[in-house]
């Protein structure tokens, strides 16, 4: 039998050895965490000032997302829906911004961090499940435009953002490849764009690692 563990682990974290123990059927496992430093990208550019206005600069835009979006947090599905490696959510797409990116929008001297991946490719473009699972959130935020929140079992989800359209509603079951809604440039958004994020429970990891999944 193959036991599969994700473990994902802040992008500040200490680079050091972490020690993990992991205690099975009354044996113990004790393994090395080899955890290695990273340089992530900085980016500086500029969002309209109407474009914040509208989206991260509306008052009602954080209390919704809260509303929305922080439950997928904490909401695990028993069942496992995903079956391989996941696919990437659109083809053939440039990708415009990595995970982890540190960017610096209009002169600001502190970054944020970007927590998933976005891929650059032109409106209307198909976005496909990247794996099995139930459809949690299908809704068009504020902040984040049309957005779906597929639970693929566990606690992993992953989250498309800044649709054109949403083609599917909670509570749907999606298999890999399915239509779920096409990109466009919705929210807090300056171009035709699909921002795609995984996440185990609260924490983000890089979406590239589902992509060689059970390698």
């Amino acid at each position: 039998n193959t036991i599969i563990f994700y473990i994902p682990m802040w992008y500040a974290a200490e680079v050091k050895e972490y020690p993990l123990s992991i205690h099975l059927n009354n044996k113990v496992y004790d393994y090395i965490i080899d955890l290695n430093e990273y340089e992530f990208r900085e980016l500086h550019f500029t969002v309209p000032t109407s474009t914040v206005t509208s989206t991260v600069g509306n008052p009602n835009a954080a209390p919704e997302y809260r509303e929305i979006i922080y439950p997928t947090y904490e909401s695990a599905i028993d069942e496992v829906y995903w079956e391989g490696n996941f696919i990437m959510p659109v083809f053939d797409a440039r990708i415009s911004s990595y995970f982890g990116d540190m960017r610096f929008v209009n002169d600001a001297t502190v970054p944020t961090r970007h927590v998933g991946i976005d891929y650059a490719i032109e409106c209307g473009t198909d976005v496909m499940a990247s794996n099995g699972g139930e459809v949690i959130v299908s809704y068009n935020l504020i902040m984040i435009g049309n957005t779906v929140v597929i639970d693929h079992g566990l606690g992993l989800k992953t989250y498309y953002e800044h649709m054109q359209d949403l083609n599917v509603e909670v509570g749907d079951i999606v298999e890999k490849g399915d239509i779920i809604g096409h990109v466009g440039t919705t929210g807090y958004s300056t171009g035709c764009h699909l921002h795609f994020q995984s996440m185990i429970k609260n924490q983000s990891f890089n979406p590239e690692s589902l992509y060689s999944w059970m390698d």
